[in-house]
């Protein structure tokens, strides 16, 4: 049974000027253990066929126009805005392009990595930091301890995208959207 099976996706954006077909019947899936790459020139509609599975996308003027998303027996593009939420950062986490604008500038690394295991892997603080640690060391971070208490601005554009990558790995999710 795949992980995720993603049939006639379809996603649209109403605009004054018009309808903007950006995913038109896109199909796959994804075993469990399975990589697998979608490719395409920039605005071919790889990015909003993902954050159309997770829900991300503003609505209006996105909207999702057909198809269904399974994972894990639940249709992602039927689900609830609290279903989504359940699964996304714990089952399903993404590594999203741009880290200046995914992470939070107000908000320590430290409390950043921690939210997801609060989230979704009941978990206590000093567990959190712990695990927040041993994230920062999996992706080549030095000096976790001081890591954490610094703000997204202090760390270079490759270091922010390895903590991005930390963030989405943290919950050990069936699915990494990269």
């Amino acid at each position: 049974m795949p992980l995720l099976e993603v049939n006639n996706l379809r996603t649209a954006f109403h605009t004054r000027e018009g309808i903007v077909r950006a995913v038109n019947d896109v199909s796959y899936h994804v075993e469990p253990g399975e990589t697998l790459g979608l490719v395409g020139e920039s605005g071919s509609g790889k990015s909003v066929s993902q954050y159309s599975l997770l829900g991300l996308l503003p609505t209006p003027p996105a909207r999702v126009e057909s198809g269904t998303a399974l994972f894990e027996s639940t249709d992602l593009l039927a689900a609830t805005p609290a279903e989504l939420r359940s699964i996304r950062g714990g089952r399903i986490s993404m590594i999203f392009q741009d880290p200046m604008t995914a992470l939070n500038p107000f908000m320590r690394i430290g409390k950043q990595l921690a939210e997801p295991l609060r989230l979704h892997g009941n978990v206590g603080a000093a567990k959190a930091r712990e695990e927040a640690l041993r994230a920062l060391d999996e992706v080549g971070i030095q000096d976790g301890a001081a890591a954490l208490n610094r703000y997204p601005h202090e760390f270079s554009g490759g270091m922010r995208q390895r903590i991005m990558i930390a963030m989405a790995l943290i919950t050990r999710p069936a699915l990494l959207i990269a």
